[in-house]
């Protein structure tokens, strides 16, 4: 037997971690605790002998994780295993989802789809107010998207988890919401780096081998209402206050989390990348299919960094930065580009193409 179990605390018989005497489910294993026997003493198979759960070194978060009904359970260490996986740890969440592997893969890319469909519709009502109003075209574009994507991405996603019966503080464990560290911010730069290289890459072997991608109509419409800096800096501005953690809210957040409930790491990220290129196209000008195609494929580059960066820190403000950065960057060289010789107007060409 280990040690006593102190005041306020249980061992569960399922699992033999400690636990508080008070929890309706063990956070650990996810079984039910209410109306149950347990013992003072260690009487499963974990092996602690300072009377603390083995599995929480696993952890970096300095607030306390929390079960999805519970609420807060234990402080945590700040060496965290970046090799876990985001979701199924272990302590963090429930056991695995039991759902096929096909439900899983169709209810993910169902709410992909449904979160651009209510994206376009509340930003095509939040544009009618607009008009009204006679507001500069960029500022009816702009705070109309910002309603869409609050309401279509968030909303959708915060209205899923409620219904699967998490509360505030279990959403927060759930998607991985905290300060990001000093390496974390660290990985942002290289995934930023890597995003760049990667997508010179296969643009050169696209425009080599492939058919002219679609255009960025969004980017293009920035250019032409861009006159100014303080365009420029309420553009970037934007992308990190809505756009990065409203598209990431959902596509890594909801989707991928729900695929990886299921799914391995490499499998999720692939499809859930492939989920948030595709449904991009809606940021496409031109109807030339296999133009639209090409353009998607070199965004599911970015979407792999991002949705890889997820599952490695496990940290939903680390890749919500990361799309922030990467989009301000399209932004600034679409703006600076044709002012700033032969080589800034081919990174132009080359990045214009990429919906933000």
């Amino acid at each position: 037997m280990g040690n006593p179990a102190g005041p306020g605390k249980q061992y569960c018989t399922s699992c033999g971690e400690l636990i508080d005497r008070d929890a309706e489910y063990c956070t650990y294993c996810g079984v039910e605790t209410k109306d149950r026997e347990f013992p003072n003493d260690r009487s499963g198979p974990a092996t602690a002998s300072d009377g603390r759960s083995f599995r929480e070194s696993r952890h970096d978060s300095t607030e306390p994780t929390t079960d999805r009904r519970s609420g807060p359970v234990s402080e945590q260490s700040t060496d965290r295993d970046y090799g876990s996986p985001r979701v199924g740890i272990e302590g963090q969440m429930g056991p695995p989802s039991t759902d096929s592997t096909l439900r899983t893969v169709g209810t993910a890319a169902g709410l992909g789809i449904l979160g651009v469909v209510l994206l376009i519709v509340f930003s095509a009502l939040g544009s009618l107010v607009l008009f009204a109003l006679q507001l500069p075209d960029l500022a009816t574009l702009a705070v109309g998207t910002a309603v869409g994507q609050y309401l279509g991405f968030m909303g959708l996603g915060v209205w899923y988890l409620q219904r699967r019966g998490y509360d505030r503080k279990g959403i927060r464990s759930y998607l991985g919401i905290r300060r990001p560290s000093i390496r974390e911010i660290g990985l942002v730069l290289l995934g930023w780096l890597a995003i760049f290289v990667m997508v010179i890459v296969v643009s050169l072997v696209v425009q080599a081998f492939l058919p002219e991608p679609a255009q960025n109509e969004g980017a293009s419409q920035f250019a032409e209402g861009a006159t100014n800096p303080a365009i420029l800096a309420a553009g970037v501005l934007f992308m990190f206050v809505v756009v990065g953690p409203c598209e990431e809210f959902l596509y890594r957040g909801i989707v991928q989390n729900r695929l990886r409930e299921r799914l391995s790491a490499g499998p999720a990220i692939l499809i859930a990348a492939a989920v948030f290129a595709s449904v991009h196209v809606i940021a496409l000008s031109g109807g030339d299919p296999v133009a639209m195609a090409t353009t998607v494929g070199i965004l599911f580059v970015p979407a792999l960094v991002l949705g890889s960066l997820y599952e490695y820190t496990g940290n939903l403000v680390v890749v919500s930065l990361l799309h922030g950065l990467h989009n301000s960057v399209i932004l600034s060289v679409v703006f600076l580009g044709p002012s700033g010789g032969e080589a800034a107007e081919f990174i132009t060409a080359l990045l214009s193409i990429l919906p933000v």
